[in-house]
Parts: C-alpha cells; structure tokens; sequence
C-alpha cells in the first residue's frame, strides 16, 4: 500500500509513506473478507491522516506517526492486524 499524504507549509508537499498491512484470515470475531479488510483498511488511512495532519511533522516522522495511527485505528477494526513501514 502506497499512501501519499500532502503538507501544506509554505507550499504543497507530498510526502509518500510505502507500508504493509496485513490482516489475519480469522480471528476471535471470524472470518475477515478481503473485501471487509480493503475498506477497514481505508476507514483507518483516512482516521490517520487526520490525526497526523498539520502537526508540521518531517517526511520520516510523519510517516512513522501516520502507521502508528493507522495500526491503532486498525486493530480496533480488525483485531491481530499489523501495519509496517516497507523500504520503497
């Protein structure tokens, strides 16, 4: 998953944040769709980009912030999910 998040300081910046999300095929609520796991997975990107937004982060700190968010966010939805920054 690719997520560009776009900062406005002087000008428009986009900083591109490359993670892994992965969700488990089960778990104590049953079976996760992949269609069910596709929207969770939006819901939690769009609840993270909200809260990171306009905290004046740097690229790496935002993108570090924005998946500790989203993994928050996420495993509420779907619990045993895991988010991870990946190298691009």
């Amino acid at each position: 998953m690719i997520i560009n998040l776009l900062r406005f300081l002087d000008e428009p910046d986009f900083v591109t944040c490359h993670l892994s999300v992965q969700v488990p095929e089960s778990n104590g609520n049953g079976f996760v769709t992949n269609g069910f796991a596709q929207r969770m997975a939006a819901q939690a990107a769009d609840a993270a980009a909200a809260r990171v937004a306009g905290h004046g982060y740097v690229s790496a700190a935002l993108c570090l912030r924005f998946k500790e968010e989203m993994l928050r966010e996420l495993t509420l939805l779907i619990p045993g999910a895991r988010v991870n920054l990946v190298p691009p």
